[in-house]
This record gives structure tokens, C-alpha cells and sequence, in this order.
């Protein structure tokens, strides 16, 4: 069994949210064949829109599955809104979301740690406001 930090998860996928950045999660698991134990590989990329506004969540899974929806990995989504994720089961289907994934990227900038640490002190504190209000939302 593995764990992966949701809550830091969470916190990096609303912000990106308020932002409009585009947020590209990988998550690569290993499984130790000599032992029963799994580890998880976690790499999260930022990126920002060039132009528009991408609400959609979606996710290729071995090239073979794909999910695409509106809901977030929060208690909110779970429980309160909304909103759906859709899982297909098509190769093919899953072959036209990496594509579209692709040709988001191309019309995105990678966010660098320099470019978030010499962000303006207004998206600062858009963030603290946004995070403080965010439970109430």
C-alpha cells in the first residue's frame, strides 16, 4: 500500500485553480516484486495558459483508460457540489486525450520556481485570500 500527501495535493491543485494554471500530475508507481510493498513516484508540473481558461480534469491511465471531468480532490466535490468524472474504457479515445494534453502544452509556458517566487505582491494575495476562503466556498 502507498500514500500520497492529498491535502499538499489538494492545496497545489486549488491554487493552480485560482491561479489558471494548468497543473500536469504524473504519478508512477513501482511495485517491488520481491516483497509485498509499492512505491509511488509523484512529479508535478505547472504550467501556465497562454490564452483561456481549462476547467476540465483528465487523466490517461496506461493508454488505455481515461477519466474526464469537473471534480476536484476535495471534501467539497466529494460531498457538496456537482460535478462528475466520466472513466472510458478505449484505447483509441485515450490516444485523442493525450493529443489534446500535448497540444495544451504547446500552448502553455512551464512555471518555474523563479517565476512563482517573483510573482507580484497582488497574486500573493489573491492566493492567502483565496486559501482563507476557500472553506467557505
Amino acid at each position: 500500500m502507498f500514500s500520497l500527501d492529498w491535502q499538499w495535493l489538494n492545496m497545489v491543485s486549488n491554487i493552480a485553480l485560482i491561479t489558471n494554471i494548468i497543473l500536469a500530475v504524473f504519478i508512477v508507481i513501482f511495485e517491488n516484486k520481491k516483497a509485498t510493498s509499492v512505491w509511488a513516484w509523484l512529479m508535478v508540473l505547472f504550467f501556465l495558459p497562454i490564452v483561456g481558461f481549462l476547467h476540465a480534469k483528465s487523466i490517461v491511465i496506461d493508454d488505455k483508460v481515461s477519466s474526464i471531468g469537473t471534480a476536484n480532490v476535495d471534501m467539497r466535490s466529494a460531498e457538496l457540489n456537482f460535478e462528475i468524472n466520466t472513466f472510458i474504457y478505449h484505447e483509441e479515445f485515450a490516444e485523442e486525450m493525450k493529443k489534446t494534453f500535448h497540444k495544451d502544452m504547446e500552448s502553455s509556458t512551464e512555471m518555474t520556481e523563479e517565476m512563482y517566487e517573483n510573482r507580484s505582491y497582488y497574486k500573493r494575495v489573491k492566493e492567502s485570500v483565496s486559501r482563507l476562503l476557500s472553506p467557505l466556498l
